[in-house]
């Protein structure tokens, strides 16, 4: 008999980059987006927690793209304010929302 396996990520990876403030390599990817656009331009970063410190750093999934470019659900995705994975065990350290 054949079985199907799917596998369900759990939470947001942990990001490997060393911390300015303290030296940990460790970030957890809080699932919150900064968005900044000028005109038809759109900047969008995935902000990231120190998981020993706590200090933020962004980590660039949009640059200097061209608004119309962007499918739909991607930008919907950067704008909005509640995670669609809110079901989803929080990362290390943090309490879930």
């Amino acid at each position: 008999m054949l079985k199907i396996w799917v596998v369900v990520p759990t939470c947001l990876p942990l990001v490997l980059r060393r911390c300015h403030v303290c030296a940990s390599e460790r970030f957890w990817a809080s699932g919150n987006f900064r968005v900044n656009a000028n005109h038809k331009r759109i900047d969008a970063w995935l902000l990231a927690l120190c998981t020993t410190c706590g200090k933020t750093t962004k980590l660039t999934v949009l640059e200097r793209v061209n608004v119309r470019s962007i499918r739909p659900e991607l930008l919907a995705g950067c704008t909005t304010t509640t995670r669609p994975d809110s079901g989803a065990a929080p990362g290390p350290g943090r309490a879930a929302p």
